[in-house]
């Protein structure tokens, strides 16, 4: 088991956006985070990468307790993320944005870089076929590009867990089945990747199992099929998209 949530909870003044939500993620796995705007989904991500505190409930990875961990120290611990809107450094190249990606946060502010940093970002630009534009400025680029050059940054940091957050939202049919391509190649490293997404096909696609929340607690839990069978997940989100997803 690679992580470990127990009775998480996280409350903005009235609202409980997280909800006593345990769930188990295993070495290797794809786990797919499904259910309505406004269900917690991304605040769950934003617990476990330690950009919010739980009110209660624990986190444990790699059988530490991280609950308290700041974000940075997450990172060290290798929890990468991206997020639903990209956060680049748009005035830089697409090469700077990795190459200080592949710096540890110590290492960068002693203005020392680790001597393969330069081999990483190479391979990393060519996974995700942004070589071809490593010298652009990363704000010239469209959406699919800054998406890409984001989950670039996220994989400098060396991570044994990758959370992605909605990846495909505001793609091209062409850019989702390439992107796609891009995270089963990811996973084919050894990456364990917690996903969440409402584009039900690439979903389906991805994840060998499937947690649902609905007004932050978990409803369902089990593979794609068993989800979209479940009667609760289908008057709570998935409605006429059931079958398609069922089907793979």
């Amino acid at each position: 088991m690679l992580l470990e949530t127990k009775d998480l909870t996280k409350g903005f003044k009235s609202l409980l956006a997280v909800n006593n939500v345990s769930f188990n993620l295993d070495r290797g796995e794809i786990l797919g985070v499904i259910g309505p705007n406004g269900a917690g989904k991304s605040t769950l991500i934003d617990l476990i990468s330690g950009f919010h505190m739980p009110t209660s409930g624990t986190i444990r990875f790699k059988e530490e307790e991280i609950t308290k961990l700041k974000p940075h120290l997450r990172v060290r611990k290798r929890i990468s993320r991206t997020f639903q809107i990209t956060r680049v450094f748009r005035k830089l190249s697409v090469w700077d944005n990795v190459s200080v990606a592949c710096a540890d946060t110590r290492e960068f502010e002693q203005g020392i870089f680790p001597a393969d940093s330069d081999k990483r970002a190479l391979e990393i630009l060519r996974l995700l076929d942004l070589l071809k534009l490593k010298d652009q400025r990363a704000g010239s680029l469209n959406h699919y590009g800054l998406r890409k050059v984001e989950i670039a940054k996220a994989l400098a940091t060396r991570p044994e867990l990758l959370l992605l957050d909605e990846p495909f939202s505001g793609l091209i049919l062409d850019e989702i089945n390439d992107l796609m391509g891009i995270i089963k190649r990811v996973h084919q490293m050894g990456i364990t990747i917690m996903i969440i997404e409402h584009v039900m096909r690439a979903l389906m696609n991805l994840s060998s199992r499937v947690i649902v929340l609905v007004y932050g607690e978990k409803i369902a839990e089990g593979t794609p099929t068993q989800v979209s069978m479940d009667e609760k997940v289908i008057n709570a989100y998935l409605g006429k998209e059931a079958k398609l997803f069922a089907r793979g």
